[in-house]
């Protein structure tokens, strides 16, 4: 159930499965995308000239604000989008800003913000995920130099393929047929794309064995709002960042060494940022620039599962349900009521089905699982005018079949995903059920009490059997009252030949083995499988009810009746109407 989802820098990236899964509770996305605008292949802008790439000094004197369009185009990894980047290399202090939103199917839209300071070597990450309404900033120190010598060192190689590329630029006379890539690994090579005229420079590409893996375009350079730019858009993107140690439960964290346990675009660049800070090396502003721009797409992300709901510290609760089961016979609906109380270990089932063979039916089912435990089935037929409460001993199933619902009551509720009902944003946790059910439960993530349910429903082999809306929650000391038969049932432990209802407890095993398991797990395992075996039961609990007997007019010593007699149409039409 749990898979890795991967986003990346950009507007309406096309997301790809990862098998890799670093932990029980966790999705990882790949940074940045924005979905409200459309992907497309945009004009591309200049955002430096071609001389600029000889400069050696100071290479920006106002911050770069940039937009841009990438594409990546790895054996395993095919994606593209648009995304936004600031950039400052002002006294020599180099600052970024990367924003943009993400999309999981499974957490829904979120935007994230990470701004980079070389000043005080801290990274800010700013989570915001409007589905789940959880937000938080968290605060990373740089990567150490000293703990990373075999990747510092392909990265001084790689500051040094940029010297090299800018010196063998130099000492060409403009506009000679000069190379315009250099070396960034041993295999790939970073070409700079220039405009039609050949003096500006407009994006890079990424090549590898003779063809493009990774390109980003600069499709909106706005050289006009440096001046006015806000000056605090380099500063911390909240006033309540936490350091990441801080955090025991982070609602998401920055993975700088992603599932192929190489180092990341954006651990290099932090990297480069230290060694920028410690001033041992002198690192040219190209060489900065070009590892910032190459980031887009390769932040690895890793978005924690919100907490399931706890069913097990509801309490004494009650609510009211409307159920829709689809069978081999069609769809069938029907409404209840169910009281819990897993402090006593019961619970009672009202249901109703206006439908049946004999009319209206409404039950009251009550399972007694404590010290003395009892089931007791109330069934009334209205239009038949009958009633009957048969009392039931407590039944107990089979060690093969206890030995199972105890392992798989171990596995807890999980989170799936991020879906509406009704309006509202909700969480969906799913859990095992016996006989190869799973549920699924929908939680209200903006309530306060997070571990009201709204809806459940239950699948088997991918298939919806029942989906159960649950409403009108309600916690009250009159549950415990609600738990036992009423008087007025004149409940019976021996009704004979006279039964007018049967829960196939003792003579039915297979129409009533899903109650015996809710019927298990209330009286012997753990309240949080209780509650989801008893959820599974809503608009399912198997009843036979007898039906009337023909009556047997022979019998009778006499007998009279009236009677009408149609023969049909006259003329052998049955549309003319004649008689």
């Amino acid at each position: 159930l749990k898979m890795g989802v991967q986003v990346w820098c950009g507007t309406m990236a096309r997301p790809t499965l990862s098998t890799w899964q670093p932990c029980r509770h966790c999705s990882l996305l790949l940074l940045f995308v924005a979905t409200n605008l459309p992907v497309c292949s945009p004009r591309s802008v200049g955002f430096m000239n071609t001389q600029n790439l000889v400069q050696t000094g100071p290479l920006l004197d106002t911050p770069m604000h940039l937009q841009y369009h990438f594409k990546l185009e790895r054996e395993n990894m095919k994606r593209e989008g648009q995304g936004e980047l600031w950039l400052s290399l002002i006294g020599g202090i180099p600052r970024l800003r990367l924003k943009g939103s993400a999309h999981s199917p499974r957490f829904g839209n979120g935007e994230i913000t990470i701004v980079i300071d070389s000043a005080y070597r801290r990274m800010y990450a700013l989570f915001k995920l409007g589905e789940l309404h959880e937000a938080q900033c968290v605060r990373y120190s740089f990567p150490q130099v000293s703990e990373s010598p075999e990747r510092m060192e392909r990265l001084r190689w790689r500051k040094q393929q940029v010297v090299d590329f800018q010196q063998q630029l130099a000492k060409k006379p403009p506009g000679s047929n000069r190379s315009m890539e250099v070396k960034w690994t041993q295999t790939n090579k970073l070409r700079f794309l220039l405009d039609d005229v050949g003096t500006r420079v407009k994006g890079v590409t990424l090549w590898k064995a003779g063809r493009v893996i990774k390109s980003i375009d600069i499709v909106d350079e706005s050289p006009g709002d440096t001046a006015g730019l806000d000056p605090w858009i380099f500063s911390p993107p909240s006033q309540k960042c936490t350091p990441a140690s801080y955090v025991p439960d982070p609602l998401a964290r920055v993975e700088l060494i992603p599932p192929h346990r190489k180092s990341s675009a954006l651990n290099d660049l932090l990297l480069t940022l230290s060694a920028v800070s410690d001033q041992a090396d002198a690192w040219p502003h190209l060489f900065v620039l070009l590892s910032a721009i190459t980031v887009p797409g390769d932040v690895a992300v890793m978005i924690e599962d919100p907490e399931p709901p706890h069913p097990e510290r509801l309490g004494a609760v009650s609510f009211d349900y409307t159920a829709e089961v689809t069978s081999r016979t069609g769809r069938h609906k029907s409404a209840g009521s169910i009281w819990l109380n897993l402090a006593e270990r019961s619970f009672r089932l009202r249901g109703e089905a206006k439908e049946t063979k004999v009319g209206p039916l409404y039950m009251d089912m009550i399972a007694q699982g404590g010290n003395q435990p009892k089931v007791y089935a109330n069934v009334n037929l209205t239009a038949q005018d009958e009633h009957q409460c048969v009392a039931y001993d407590y039944p107990t199933l089979r060690r093969n079949a206890s030995n199972h619902l105890k392992e798989i009551s171990n596995q807890g509720l999980s989170f799936f995903a991020i879906a509406q009902l009704h309006g509202e944003d909700c969480g969906i946790f799913v859990a095992p059920l016996a006989r190869g059910r799973w549920i699924h439960i929908f939680v209200d993530m903006e309530s306060h009490n997070m571990d009201t349910i709204l809806r459940s429903e239950i699948h088997r082999s991918g298939q919806v059997l029942r989906v159960t809306d649950l409403v009108n929650w309600r916690v009250s000391q009159d549950v415990s009252i609600s738990l036992k038969p009423k008087a007025s049932w004149k409940c019976t432990d021996h009704p004979g030949n006279s039964q007018l209802a049967h829960l196939g407890l003792d003579k039915i095993p297979k129409r009533s083995i899903e109650l015996q398991d809710a019927l298990q797990a209330i009286r012997e395992l753990q309240g949080s499988f209780a509650v989801l075996e008893i959820l599974g039961l809503t608009g399912d609990v198997a009843i036979m009810v007898q039906e009337p007997e023909l009556l047997e007019l022979w019998r009778m010593p006499e007998v009279s009746f009236s009677y009408s007699l149609y023969l049909g149409p006259a003329n052998g039409n049955p549309m003319a109407g004649e008689h």
